[in-house]
């Protein structure tokens, strides 16, 4: 299961799990890019690709996942949680309600698919999960209250839930991509920056395979993946 999976990373994700043999359950709020893409796996291995609508501003859109699972696919047993609210604002103009929608998507969203999947992995024995961060997760930056509260929240949820579910067999680790994700419009906002200061979609979506691969004597919990080469470096 994939959220934010319609474009960008979520997307690249979703192709690098696809093309490793998962069933991919596809979700996000743009059904129309969903199911193109969805068609487009399923035009590999037909049956292999389900797309969901699913909004984390609407908690009641997350509850029972289960039930979109075709009864022949096998329990979910891999999450990752690609999602993101993004929002920057100084605190005299973050309201409560911008506040909410950044702890909604970046980490009330998590909390419930967690709630819905991580038990029932660990009843199977076995299971993974990759929450997205940012530098966001680590690093406070000017103008970001509602979005590093929510992103530092995401972390701490994500390594208390790793403790309290290793040992049953889940594999939770958090991975802050520290900086810019490659695109084409990032690459025409920015003409003149290095390409390799960028990071590439296709590597992260790599290393999440990487993980995935992992002995269970050697796992790890938190990835922080930057560029060699910084912005303006």
């Amino acid at each position: 299961m994939i959220t934010g999976a319609s474009r960008g990373l979520g997307e690249h994700i979703a192709r690098a799990l696809t093309n490793y043999g998962f069933n991919t359950l596809l979700c996000a709020r743009d059904m129309d890019k969903l199911k193109d893409l969805a068609d487009e796996f399923n035009q590999q291995e037909p049956g292999d690709s389900i797309a969901l609508p699913i909004d984390f501003h609407r908690p009641e859109s997350l509850r029972d996942i289960s039930q979109a699972i075709p009864k022949q696919w096998p329990p979910i047993s891999v999450l990752i949680n690609n999602a993101g609210y993004y929002r920057p604002a100084p605190l005299e103009d973050t309201n409560l309600n911008h506040f909410k929608k950044h702890m909604e998507v970046n980490c009330q969203g998590p909390f419930i698919l967690a709630r819905e999947l991580v038990p029932k992995m660990a009843r199977q024995g076995s299971g993974f999960v990759a929450n997205i961060l940012a530098t966001g997760a680590v690093e406070a930056r000017l103008n970001h209250c509602a979005y590093n509260a929510s992103k530092f929240a995401l972390r701490g949820l994500t390594l208390s839930l790793s403790e309290e579910f290793q040992d049953r067999g889940v594999h939770l680790v958090a991975i802050t991509v520290n900086g810019e994700i490659d695109s084409p419009k990032k690459r025409s906002e920015q003409p003149h920056r290095d390409p390799s200061s960028f990071i590439n979609p296709r590597s992260i979506a790599r290393e999440i395979i990487h993980l995935y691969e992992q002995p269970r004597d050697a796992w790890t919990r938190e990835l922080d993946l930057h560029p060699q080469i910084k912005p303006g470096g």
